[in-house]
């Protein structure tokens, strides 16, 4: 929870500057609803700038683009502020330029500090859901190959037969004479056609 916390504040004060920007540029520029689009960009702008100065890589630039947005922001929101106040009472106008700029400054310092929570390492929390949807990743992976899969298809009967038949070598008789080559299906036939060269050679 606390690391959320950050995100949290951000969106309440974004809220509010996006309140005032909008208001000021309706009132006092005619904007219309391209007021209430420049203040949300220009909100959003201030945090991302602000997250990613914690990168060394975009720090740079970062730094640029924060300086930029926060003081663009900070003077409409401090603007609309003033202008509503009566500055001619001294803490009045003090606190008027601080309820003016502190959302802005506010949106950058958390940006700041959420960039700097997420290079922490995870708690049990987040351990615990990083666990739940690797598992459920999983699940769905299997489930996706597994219907994905063609299923084996045996071959018929009908379609057997030919193979079958194509490989299958023909039968050869088991009794053949030995001097005429005739075959025959018993060994008493063969015998018997024995005995018949037998007496051919006797007579």
């Amino acid at each position: 929870m606390m690391r959320r916390l950050p995100i949290l504040l951000v969106a309440a004060f974004l809220t509010i500057t996006l309140a005032r920007v909008a208001q000021f540029t309706a009132h006092h520029m005619h904007a219309g609803v391209l007021g209430w689009l420049f203040a949300a960009g220009l909100g959003v702008a201030v945090y991302t700038a602000s997250y990613w100065t914690r990168t060394t890589t975009t720090r740079r630039a970062a730094g640029v683009a924060l300086v930029f947005f926060i003081g663009i922001d900070a003077y409409f929101n401090f603007a609309d502020v003033w202008l509503a106040v009566d500055t001619t009472n001294q803490l009045v106008a003090a606190g008027a330029v601080l309820y003016g700029l502190f959302p802005t400054v506010a949106v950058g310092l958390l940006g700041w500090l959420s960039g700097s929570i997420r290079k922490l390492p995870p708690d049990a929390a987040q351990m615990r859901g990083g666990k739940i949807g690797n598992a459920l990743a999983l699940r769905v992976t299997r489930w996706i190959g597994a219907s994905d899969a063609q299923p084996e298809t045996t071959p018929t009967q009908t379609d057997a037969q030919p193979a079958h038949e194509v490989t299958q070598a023909p039968q050869q008789p088991a009794h053949v004479c030995a001097s005429c080559g005739m075959a025959y299906a018993s060994q008493q036939a063969l015998a018997a056609h024995t005995r018949k060269h037998k007496r051919e050679v006797t007579k």
